[in-house]
Order: structure tokens, then C-alpha cells, then sequence
């Protein structure tokens, strides 16, 4: 008989003083990301206070998803390490050692370009870089086009000056710049908003699968995002772990965010998926292969959100509840056994950052949700422009070693995730180019013979097209510690 939720005494959330966007997202059509320096530390404390008074709470993003209303403006506040400091010596306890030493010093490590002359690497960031690291990232989010976030949200103050300001918007669609529909898989979060069968975060619709909200969603430990909560056993899908601790008492109901500001060349996409198809095309078994499908098979979804592992030849267009219920190897899910990576390849995007039920040589299926994130990007640029366009990737957790940094090293990063020649993460996946000379990014497909041996087909990805162009690393405090000990006022 499954183990019920109740049984398992799910916390019940403190959704007055978790700021909103980590646990509930903000889901507005437009935002802005205000990159701010601290230029007055004196006054920088009584500013806090203020932006305080400001912050959306978890709570009110809850009744906002659940009353369907159109609210704004909506605010959070995140501090990078410097940022901390200027308010409080006590941040100096924070554990977490890739917050304290900052994204531009780990960028190498996640295999960010190096090359001087390169405008991925870090010291040529529009914000984020070495000489440009902000002190607080202010996001104010509306239904409606904003301008200026600090005069939006009645913050202008002459302590803090403005670094970098993203405007940032939704697409038509829900669809990312290459087209795709984004976000389609988020981990639900355990936890409660409230007592009863009710009052759950993420409900379950099948009681029979109760390691699952929504079919295919796996339930996470609230601690994985937010610290102060049971975190995710790697033994157990259902059980929970530890409790996550930040290291200072007022980090609790905090979380750490990265932000990554990541320019698309839709162009340079669209040719490769051209030139992979024509030349894929050429080969028997795989005569007729289209740009769509190359363009599917490297995302791992098509552009309505349904997953290649399916066997669709094409598009079928909108998706439905299920989604995501689907696996690799047949361990869980509707869809069949594609170990061998012939339907959906072993590189694809969504089958990097989130292996699911094939398990690799440092994970098993159930330690794999140790690694998992809160994705709230959005997109940044006009469709069909000449000038910058991409994503601004936003998202949360409790250790960012153990999740972002292992999830871009060890799955987007790595070509030999399980056999000798994977490939790359299309999408994100780096390696450092320039660093110890010429390295190339490769992708793999696979398909089987006629006399039914499988064969590889190897591509090169020459051209990027997607570039880190900026970002941090930051801790989003929650209201309590805001209003308290962050102001001043403990």
C-alpha cells in the first residue's frame, strides 16, 4: 500500500517569510532585473528596510496561482556575498564555498570560455564579471512592460547604483528564442501550505505513485531549495533527508540563487540542424530526416513540449497533464526502453540536465533528484532581432556545488556520461575552449543498421550558439531576516 504524504508528516511551509519566485514562481509576462552596486554602505541597511517593506511573500504568490489574479508589481531582493557583508559580519558563517568565492572565479570550472578575446568569458560579461560583480539583484516583475524596477517599486535611492537593468519578457507561445516551450519539467515540491489532504504545494493525482505530483513529476524535499527543511534522501525517492543548514540562524527559509544572463544565435542553431539533417539524410536508415526532427532530437523535446522518446515522427503538437511521464531505460514512466539512446540521443539537452530513470556511474535514480533545481528563467530580446537576445537562467537551491555546479559539470559538461562518445549538452553544454588548445564540442546520434548493428554518427558543433554573457551568484533572505538583522534591526 503506498506510504501516504500525511504519514510521511510533510512541513508545513513558512510562506509568510519565504520570499516569493523560489518555492511559487512569480509567472508574470514581464520582468525586470535591476544589477545594483553598493555605493553608500552606511545607508545601504536603511535601503534593506525599505525593500523589505516591498518583497513579495511566498503567501502572496500562493493565493495569486491559486485566485488566478494579475497582480503588480511583484519584488524580490537576492545579495550576492559582498552584498551580504556590507550588512552583516555574520554572513561570514555561510558554508556554501562557491557563493563565498562568486561565479566569476568558479566560471572556469564550469568550463565557461577563456579565451581573452572571447565575450564568454567572464571578464568581457556585461555584469557579473570580475570588475562588475553586483552587491544585490533586484527583480521586479509585472503583467505589463517595466522600465525602471527601482522607480517601479519606489526603491530609487543614491546608496545603490544601477550596473546593468534587464528588461525581460515572455515569448509568444511560452516558447524559449529557439523556439521551444519552456519551462515543461520542474520537480514539485513536498511541503505544506496549510493542515489537511488539501493543503499540499505540489498535489499528487495519483495516490498510486506517490514519489510523484503530477504524472512523471517527482516530488522533492522542500530543504533542496529552501534551508531549514528536510532535504532529499539519495536512497529513498520518498523518504526524507537531513535538514539543510546555510550556517547562520537567519538563513533559514533562505535559498541560493544563480543567475546566468546566456546569449542565443537562433541562426547558428538553425544552420547546424540544417547541415546535421542534409548530412544525416544521406545515410539509409535514416533517408528523410528533417530540420525539425534534428532540431527535436537535440533538445530532446519537440517545440510543444512533447519528449522524442515517445517515437513521434513529428510534432504532435500540444501536450497534456502527462508531459513528463515518460523515462529512458523503463524503470518508470510511459515510455519505452531507449538505453541505447536510438530514439532520443544520450546528449539531448533535457536528458543531460535531468538523466531521470537511466542512471550513470555517479548516480542512481533515486540520487538524482539530490541535484535537482527551481528553474524561474526568462527570456530577454525581441523574436526575430539583429540585436542581443537569450535567456536570463534563474534558479534556486540549497547547495550550489551539489546541484547547479554538478548538474552543468557532470551531466552538461561531460561527453562520456555513460559510453565514450555521448557528446555535449547542445544547448549548454561547454568545454573551455581556448584553454589547452583546440577542444569541440561533439553530439551523437545513433541509429541501427539494417543487418541490426547499432552505428554512431558523429557531428562537431562548431559554433556556439549559446554564450554566458553575465550573472551571479546570490541568497535570496527571507522577510524575517530582511526586516531583521539584515536592516540593523536584530
Amino acid at each position: 500500500m503506498p506510504t501516504s504524504r500525511i504519514d510521511l508528516d510533510e512541513p508545513v511551509l513558512d510562506v509568510d517569510d519565504i520570499q516569493g519566485n523560489i518555492l511559487t514562481a512569480f509567472n508574470t509576462a514581464c520582468e525586470q532585473h535591476v544589477f545594483l552596486r553598493v555605493v553608500d554602505a552606511e545607508r545601504f541597511p536603511t535601503w534593506v528596510a525599505r525593500v523589505a517593506e516591498t518583497v513579495t511573500t511566498m503567501r502572496a504568490t500562493w493565493e495569486r496561482r491559486q485566485r488566478r489574479q494579475r497582480w503588480g508589481p511583484l519584488v524580490a531582493i537576492w545579495f550576492s556575498y559582498s552584498g551580504l557583508l556590507k550588512l552583516t559580519e555574520t554572513a561570514r558563517e555561510i558554508q556554501d564555498v562557491p557563493f563565498k568565492e562568486g561565479l566569476p572565479s568558479r566560471s572556469r570550472l564550469l568550463g565557461d570560455p577563456v579565451a581573452p578575446d572571447s565575450p564568454g568569458a567572464c571578464a568581457n560579461w556585461r555584469v557579473g564579471g570580475p570588475d562588475r560583480v553586483p552587491d544585490a539583484l533586484l527583480v521586479v516583475a509585472s503583467e505589463e512592460p517595466i522600465t525602471d524596477g527601482l522607480a517601479t517599486a519606489g526603491l530609487a535611492d543614491r546608496c545603490v547604483e544601477v550596473l546593468h537593468e534587464e528588461v525581460c519578457a515572455r515569448l509568444p507561445h511560452g516558447n524559449e528564442h529557439f523556439g521551444f516551450r519552456e519551462p515543461v519539467s520542474q520537480p514539485g515540491v513536498r511541503g505544506r501550505v496549510g493542515f489537511g489532504e488539501s493543503a499540499f504545494l505540489t498535489p499528487s493525482l495519483d495516490p498510486t505513485r506517490p514519489a510523484e505530483g503530477a504524472p512523471g513529476q517527482s516530488l522533492v524535499w522542500p530543504g533542496e531549495f529552501v534551508f531549514g527543511y528536510p532535504t532529499q534522501d539519495n536512497l529513498d525517492r520518498i523518504r526524507p533527508g537531513p535538514r539543510s543548514r546555510a550556517g547562520p540562524a537567519w538563513a533559514r527559509n533562505g535559498s541560493l540563487v544563480v543567475v546566468r544572463r546566456i546569449n542565443q544565435d537562433v541562426a547558428a542553431f538553425n544552420r547546424f540542424a540544417g547541415t546535421v539533417s542534409r548530412r544525416l539524410g544521406q545515410i539509409p536508415e535514416l533517408a528523410g530526416t528533417t530540420v525539425e526532427r534534428v532540431r527535436a532530437q537535440l533538445v530532446g523535446r519537440w517545440p510543444s513540449g512533447v519528449a522524442v522518446v515517445h517515437g513521434h515522427e513529428c510534432d504532435p503538437g500540444a501536450a497534456g497533464a502527462d508531459v513528463n511521464d515518460f523515462g529512458y531505460v523503463g524503470k518508470w514512466g510511459a515510455a519505452g526502453d531507449d538505453a541505447a539512446g536510438l530514439v532520443c540521443p544520450q546528449a539531448a539537452h533535457i536528458r543531460k540536465a535531468f538523466p531521470r530513470d537511466h542512471e550513470t556511474s555517479m548516480d542512481t535514480a533515486e540520487s538524482m533528484e539530490t541535484h535537482r533545481l527551481l528553474r524561474r528563467g526568462i527570456p530577454f530580446g525581441a523574436v526575430d532581432t539583429d540585436g542581443e537576445r537569450g535567456l536570463m537562467f534563474v534558479a534556486f537551491q540549497t547547495s550550489l556545488e551539489r546541484q547547479f555546479e554538478f548538474v552543468q559539470r557532470s551531466w552538461l559538461n561531460n561527453p562520456r556520461l555513460r559510453t565514450a562518445c555521448d557528446g555535449h549538452d547542445p544547448l549548454v553544454g561547454q568545454c573551455n575552449r581556448g584553454m589547452t588548445g583546440p577542444q569541440e564540442r561533439y553530439f551523437a546520434f545513433r541509429y541501427r543498421r539494417a543487418d541490426g548493428l547499432v552505428r554512431t554518427e558523429q557531428v562537431v558543433m562548431r559554433e556556439e550558439w549559446t554564450t554566458p554573457t553575465g550573472g551571479g551568484y546570490f541568497f535570496a533572505p527571507s522577510l524575517s531576516a530582511l526586516r531583521g538583522i539584515l536592516s540593523g534591526r536584530a
